[in-house]
């Protein structure tokens, strides 16, 4: 709760990150790349671009300094994450497994997902990765 510094001056996110629209989405190990993006493909579409960094710090680091929306990890042991979703927290941002719900750190397996994004962004991401939405904001009926 006290806040964020780097050399000592308070950290900031960039007003713009919400607006980006563009994801990271990362996969933990080297197979399966092909089966995860098979899996999210429908949501992938509605995104204005997908990333892939292979890095769970450099990503966050992307999230925090504005250059992306959202960071999607695919299971990932807490360890790799606790730090950056602890930044994430303290400034503001959501930090949920996919549907939205808080992620248990105590867990020693693997979280089979975790989405850490800009607040404003994070429910038109979940809505439209669990298919209430389309891209463009309509709502999905059937």
């Amino acid at each position: 709760g006290g806040g964020v510094t780097l050399n000592g001056v308070a950290f900031t996110l960039p007003s713009t990150i919400e607006q980006i629209g563009v994801v990271i989405l990362e996969k933990s190990g080297g197979r399966g790349h092909k089966d995860m993006v098979i899996q999210e493909q429908a949501w992938i579409s509605g995104m204005q671009q997908v990333l892939t960094l292979g890095s769970v710090p450099s990503s966050v680091v992307e999230l925090l300094n504005g250059r992306v929306s959202a960071c999607v990890f695919h299971n990932f042991g807490t360890v790799h994450l606790a730090a950056g979703a602890m930044l994430c927290k303290e400034l503001g941002l959501r930090v949920t497994d996919a549907d939205g719900n808080d992620i248990d750190w105590i867990s020693p397996a693997n979280l089979p997902n975790a989405v850490l994004a800009h607040a404003g962004f994070h429910p038109k991401l979940l809505a439209i990765r669990n298919n209430k939405e389309t891209s463009h904001g309509a709502r999905n009926t059937g």
